[in-house]
This record gives C-alpha cells, sequence and structure tokens, in this order.
C-alpha cells in the first residue's frame, strides 16, 4: 500500500507542476535567465486552501528549478478567483470550476481532475 500510496503523491505532484510551468512560460523564463534577471521574476498565486500542502512542495522545486520566485497565499478557492480577477496575483487557484458570471468577466478556466487515497 506504501507503493502505491507513493505512486499518487507523485502523480499529484507532477499534474501540478505541470499547471505550474505552463502559467510560467518558458519565454519569460528564459529570458530571465539569459538576461540574469531570474531573482527579480515571480509567479503569485493564490486560492484553495485544500491545496496548500502540495502546492507550497511544488512551488518550492519550481523556485529551485528556474530561480523564478514562487508564492502561495491560500485563502480560499472563492477568494483565490477573485485575487486573480483583479490582478492581485498570477494564478488563482480553486478547487471548483468558475461561475458564469465569472467566465464572463474575462477569466480563463483551465480543469485539472486529481484523484488520490491517502492512507494512513
Amino acid at each position: 500500500m506504501k507503493i502505491k500510496k507513493m505512486l499518487s503523491i507523485v502523480a499529484v505532484g507532477v499534474l501540478c507542476l505541470g499547471v505550474l510551468t505552463a502559467c510560467g512560460g518558458k519565454t519569460s523564463q528564459e529570458n530571465a535567465v539569459a538576461n540574469g534577471k531570474a531573482g527579480s521574476a515571480s509567479v503569485s498565486t493564490d486560492g484553495s486552501t485544500s491545496m496548500e500542502k502540495v502546492i507550497g512542495i511544488l512551488g518550492e522545486s519550481f523556485k529551485n528549478d528556474t530561480g523564478i520566485a514562487f508564492t502561495y497565499n491560500p485563502i480560499g478557492s472563492g477568494s483565490g478567483i477573485k485575487a486573480v480577477s483583479e490582478g492581485r496575483c498570477d494564478i488563482g487557484l480553486s478547487s471548483r470550476n468558475l461561475k458564469n458570471e465569472e467566465k464572463a468577466s474575462g477569466l480563463m478556466e483551465t480543469v485539472r481532475h486529481i484523484g488520490y487515497r491517502w492512507e494512513t
């Protein structure tokens, strides 16, 4: 069972890292590193409290791999969506789908379904 647990954690990590990598913009990262400005580049995220631990770990790995600062503010799904719509963060992480009025305001939804079973 420990192997299944570890594989589940790795699968979640790979999926979340893919989301973070897609949002980081490869061209921006390459330009920042080439210009010696990687330390000034940043990605800020707000949102779902249920993702706090995994996003914290993935954000740290993202920073270590790219040199780009990463912050995560676990303030809840609705508040994360509001923060990104108001321009206070780059990515709003939510454990729910966007409402029609949120989509109408110009927000783009990228849905990732991650399933795992945590055994203790």
